[in-house]
């Protein structure tokens, strides 16, 4: 038996979240709780429901894995308390998360339940045992089902998964015993078709016409109009039994119809949502300014293929001198860089950048010059000598940190066991390491012709 079947069995809750993105409805999501396995936690989520969860968005949609919500106080997954105080310990892990439009608590470790939940997308077994399951979306349902589908497939920021435009809980509640029973007889009395494909806009077939449409339906069918693996609502849907070849040929074709109807309405969507953000019209001007370059590009290319030039493209023929300098000037300074390594003691860049951090460490004092003559019996020389006092310490601290410093140097070039000895005391060792480094590939031949016995 299914989970939800389980759950109508015990006359479990029912609770609903109708979802706003702008100005567009998305729909209403039916939610089945596990007030039998786990009470507490869905008072909690029922009495926020009632109290805390209208207007709230989703901050975070991942799609293949889940969508979070549920933070009335920050709206971005930093907030959010439960009914019992600011966090609840962990009810039980009965329920696992076994499939799509599972309902989980969100936390940030074991026993932080507050306000924000999760819904699956798919099934995420890594999860059991840390996130306590409460209830599941009615999967029977073909809102719910278009609507956890328009969720998961709503276009989001690259930097923190959040949706271009807010999706909103616009009503939400618990539902009565007569809604929940009226939805029960609306799912038993809907029919098979209806069920399996889980659209709104399918295209009706009628039994009547489809006796007339046999012929050119069965030469028009292709292999091709098998649903593809990537339609995520047809992942889950399975052909029903006892259908003769031409209901199962009718069957794939309303699923590719219905199928073409939700990727136009899913790009329609992104379109909006692209155009209607500061981020989306910022990536639009990217975009065509990437365009716009590879059509340079090529145009370029065919210019200098019918010229006769390099097959590189010859871009450098059209370069203006200022960014050809440019160009020569970076790979001057890159190859001057590269002379020296890192920790090299007469590298000059090193040594520059040594001297600079170690005036930023300094701390700023008035270098203003006094033009009084000097009285011994003036206050001002006990100034003096305090100034010259606190000097000595800060003299005294920059000494300490560079020995403290140089002692962490050592430290991390340790010599490791088993590496060859080739110096008599570290003056030497440090001598050596410069010469290996400036002439080591001119000798390396040397060393190995005499560590083989064939030098000349």
């Amino acid at each position: 038996m299914s989970e939800m079947t389980a759950a109508e069995k015990h006359n479990n809750t029912r609770a609903y979240l109708t979802l706003h993105q702008g100005r567009e409805r998305f729909g209403t999501l039916q939610i089945i709780l596990y007030d039998d396995v786990v009470p507490k936690t869905c008072t909690n989520f029922t009495e926020l429901l009632q109290s805390k969860y209208k207007g709230t968005i989703f901050h975070r949609v991942i799609s293949g894995f889940m969508a979070q919500g549920g933070d009335y106080e920050n709206g971005d997954g930093t907030g959010g308390k439960s009914i019992y105080g600011n966090k609840f310990n962990d009810e039980n892990f009965h329920k696992k998360h076994i499939g799509r439009g599972i309902l989980s608590m969100a936390n940030a470790g074991r026993n932080t339940n507050g306000s924000q939940f999760f819904i699956c997308f798919r099934a995420v077994p890594h999860l059991d045992g840390k996130h306590v399951v409460f209830g599941t979306v009615d999967m029977k349902d073909v809102e719910s089902c278009r609507v956890l589908h328009a969720l998961e497939n709503c276009r989001t920021s690259k930097r923190d998964d959040s949706p271009l435009v807010d999706i909103t809980v616009c009503e939400c509640g618990v539902m009565s015993e007569g809604e929940t029973e009226q939805r029960s007889a609306k799912i038993k009395s809907s029919s098979v078709t209806d069920k399996v494909v889980g659209d709104v806009d399918e295209i009706d077939l009628d039994d009547d016409e489809k006796d007339e449409e046999d012929e050119n339906i069965t030469s028009q069918v292709q292999p091709d109009l098998e649903p593809k693996d990537d339609a995520a609502p047809d992942e889950e849907i399975k052909m029903p039994e006892k259908m003769t070849p031409l209901q199962q040929r009718l069957f794939k074709l309303r699923l590719k119809m219905n199928q073409s109807l939700r990727m136009n309405r899913a790009e329609v969507m992104a379109e909006g949502a692209r155009l209607g953000s500061e981020e989306g019209k910022a990536a639009e001007k990217k975009r065509l300014k990437d365009l716009d370059r590879k059509a340079r590009k090529s145009e370029w290319r065919e210019m200098n293929e019918k010229s006769g030039s390099d097959k590189n493209g010859g871009s450098h023929l059209f370069e203006t001198s200022s960014l050809s300098q440019a160009k020569a000037m970076r790979k001057q300074d890159r190859a001057e860089m590269n002379r020296f390594e890192a920790n090299d003691y007469y590298n000059p860049e090193g040594q520059h950048r040594n001297y600079s951090r170690n005036i930023k460490s300094l701390q700023k004092m008035n270098t203003a010059k006094s033009t009084d003559t000097y009285d011994p019996l003036s206050n001002n020389n006990l100034d003096a000598q305090a100034t010259n006092s606190e000097g000595a310490r800060r003299l005294a601290n920059e000494l300490q940190l560079r020995g403290e410093r140089t002692e962490r140097k050592k430290r991390e070039k340790s010599e490791i066991e088993g590496d060859e000895v080739s110096y008599i005391n570290k003056r030497n060792k440090m001598f050596n390491k410069k010469i290996d480094r400036n002439y080591g590939k001119y000798t390396a031949e040397i060393k190995q012709n005499l560590e083989r016995g064939t030098a000349l």
